[in-house]
């Protein structure tokens, strides 16, 4: 599976390109290659592989696109329902929005009669 970069990664990663690091010094510092470091440092790269991955999904037929929906909806599914039951501060935030909205919804209630 590829390395995942979080966000403090991606950050440090254009911090160093800024700052003049070469891409070969990027690549052994990350693990990962010269284009996922063009990806996150340029935004023309990301900007254009966003357009030609949409073209590409636009072009398959509706059943493989709701073949991928599917498989998006359970991993993401599966995703959360393992980080809210391993991670304690996910769920408190998870459990905070729905208490939050419920609040909100109330208030709307309320606030139309």
């Amino acid at each position: 599976m590829k390395p995942r970069l979080t966000e403090e990664q991606i950050e440090e990663l254009r911090k160093l390109k800024k700052e003049g690091v070469k891409t070969k010094e990027l690549k052994v510092m990350f693990g990962i290659s010269q284009p996922t470091i063009n990806y996150w440092t340029n935004e023309n790269t990301r900007i254009n592989q966003k357009k030609k991955s949409v073209n590409w999904f636009k072009k398959l037929p509706k059943e493989k696109r709701s073949e991928i929906y599917q498989k998006r909806k359970t991993y993401l599914r599966n995703y959360y329902r393992n980080r809210y039951n391993t991670d304690e501060d996910f769920r408190k935030r998870q459990i905070k929005a729905v208490q939050d909205s419920k609040k909100r919804v109330e208030e709307r209630k309320n606030d139309s009669k």
